[in-house]
């Protein structure tokens, strides 16, 4: 019996390694694992992060484009609008219903603005070189810097100047 023992005890020690080296394999591939998928989540928080920093990127150029665009629409209405207010400053228009016709449309034309945050840039503070643009340094009684006339009203669009106010200075 001492022999079916001692017997019994080898083969328990050779199947208990077996299963020890089992053991430390599996483990060793569970930890291989544990690495792939540390790996696998970095990559795919850094493709987040890329598809993140593409499509704020994306937003910002297509916001860019679209105020690039509006502008030059609003440029375009504003060439319009300056040969309306041309027309408004006429003394020759004596018929009351084109007055009220015009005064109308001049109402259509600042609600525009208004609703397109458009805004007709100060004129009032004497000559800023940031806002005014000068067309003609003329030599006249006034302090030099002094706008003495506007020869074109400028806008802004939101906070983006549009067009300068085109003035005479006073040199």
């Amino acid at each position: 019996m001492k022999n079916d023992n001692l017997v019994n005890e080898k083969n328990f020690e050779v199947e208990n390694k077996e299963f020890l080296n089992k053991i430390n394999l599996l483990e060793s591939e569970l930890e291989k694992k544990k690495e792939e998928i540390f790996s696998l989540n970095q990559k795919i928080l850094y493709a987040r992060s890329d598809f993140e920093n593409l499509r704020r990127n994306t937003l910002k150029e297509i916001n860019a484009e679209l105020i690039k665009s509006n502008i030059k629409l609003i440029n375009q209405i504003l060439s319009i609008y300056d040969d309306f207010e041309r027309c408004l400053s006429l003394e020759a228009i004596k018929n009351e219903e084109i007055n009220e016709g015009l005064s109308i449309i001049n109402k259509l034309f600042n609600k525009f603005f208004i609703d397109n945050e458009i805004k007709e840039l100060p004129i009032k503070d004497g000559f800023n070189p940031e806002i005014h643009d000068a067309i003609v340094y003329d030599k006249s009684d006034k302090e030099t810097g002094e706008i003495i006339s506007v020869i074109k009203k400028g806008y802004k669009y939101r906070e983006i100047i549009i067009r300068p106010v085109q003035v005479i200075v006073a040199s």
